[in-house]
């Protein structure tokens, strides 16, 4: 808007009051993206299993997990397809304990 219009008026500014002093900082955050799900692999065969472990696995595909039970999504829409059939595999329906 112009000065010299008659709606004109004299704005009233107020300080910024920031949570954390940007000093010691390049003066700008950066957002650090969400970690996408993780496995434990594509195929798991048991190694590194702690020795009294009583199951047997007849399947040696993993399952994913998401960290902190948070998909990852931008502008609401989730970065993963959670409906594919390799994010909905689970491992209890091929693990027997004994």
């Amino acid at each position: 808007m112009q000065v010299t219009s008659p709606y004109w008026f004299q704005p009233e500014f107020q300080p910024v009051i920031r949570d954390k002093p940007i000093t010691g900082t390049l003066g700008f955050m950066q957002n650090i993206p969400w970690p996408a799900p993780v496995t434990v692999g594509a195929i798991y065969s048991g190694d590194g299993a702690l020795p009294d472990r009583r199951t047997v696995e007849t399947s040696p595909f993993g399952e994913y997990f998401a960290v902190n039970n948070i998909v990852p999504s931008t502008g609401g829409v989730s970065l993963y397809n959670t409906n594919d059939p390799i994010f909905t595999y689970s491992r209890d329906n091929f693990v027997y304990r004994i």
